[in-house]
């Protein structure tokens, strides 16, 4: 009997937290990492556990395409959100609060 692994959504895979974690627990967990950069460009290894959906997260239909990708794909028991929009002017920028508010956070 084969049991199906936990699955995680990462919200922000591509970062520098994001891209760690996902090497860490590729082998432990089903992990759908979603992130503006490719898999290649951050150099993450392929894994069978590793579904990379690569799209910006502040655009809602292509949210809800990846949240029916994940639900077809035996779902998701965790989410992880380490999206974040940053800069160093200190002024301030829109996208801060559209990345903060997707994935049902606060």
């Amino acid at each position: 009997m084969s049991e199906i692994l936990p699955g995680i959504v990462v919200a922000g895979a591509s970062g520098f937290i994001g891209r760690h974690f996902v090497i860490a627990v590729s082998g432990k967990y089903r992990l759908f990492c979603i992130a503006r950069r490719s898999q290649k460009e951050v150099s993450i290894p392929y894994h069978k556990n590793i579904h990379w959906l690569q799209l910006d997260i502040t655009n809602q239909k292509n949210l809800r395409n990846v949240f029916r990708y994940i639900k077809d794909n035996g779902g998701a028991d965790y989410v992880l959100h380490l999206a974040g929009y940053y800069d160093f002017t200190m002024k301030e920028n829109p996208a801060y609060e559209q990345i903060k508010g997707t994935l049902g956070t606060s």
